[in-house]
């Protein structure tokens, strides 16, 4: 697998235009699910993955510590997506415990990188 900046670049760009369009289109009432717990670690999960890719995508480009931008556009990004719901769709409403989940889950991921810099640097050098 050649893992190269033009990859790491088109996989950010696709997550982030796939998580905006997965939480701005209409669902349908019948394919929700009725446990909160389940929508609430989707979002963890989106989030803490978003994150990671942004480090590893901007970590290509910039040699400088970005794991604070990083978290700052995750958090942005979930709060802009969040209040465009209500706005932009029919069948989806504002809910502030999405936003502490997906807050959740970049700090989780800024942690993750935090702790393990230097080895998820050598391993993206090592591909490049």
């Amino acid at each position: 697998m050649v893992l190269n900046k033009t990859t790491i670049r088109i996989g950010f760009y696709t997550y982030a235009i796939s998580l905006a369009a997965g939480s701005l289109l209409n669902i349908n009432q019948a394919h929700q699910t009725n446990i909160l717990i389940q929508d609430k670690l989707i979002h963890y999960l989106a989030y803490l993955i978003l994150c990671l890719i942004l480090f590893l995508y901007l970590k290509t480009h910039h040699k400088k510590d970005i794991l604070s931008i990083c978290v700052a556009f995750s958090l942005i990004f979930g709060t802009i997506l969040e209040l465009l719901q209500p706005a932009m769709t029919t069948t989806r409403v504002f809910d502030p415990y999405d936003l502490i989940a997906n807050a959740l889950g970049v700090f989780t991921s800024a942690l993750i990188i935090s702790r393990n810099k230097k080895s998820i640097v050598k391993k993206l050098e090592t591909f490049m």
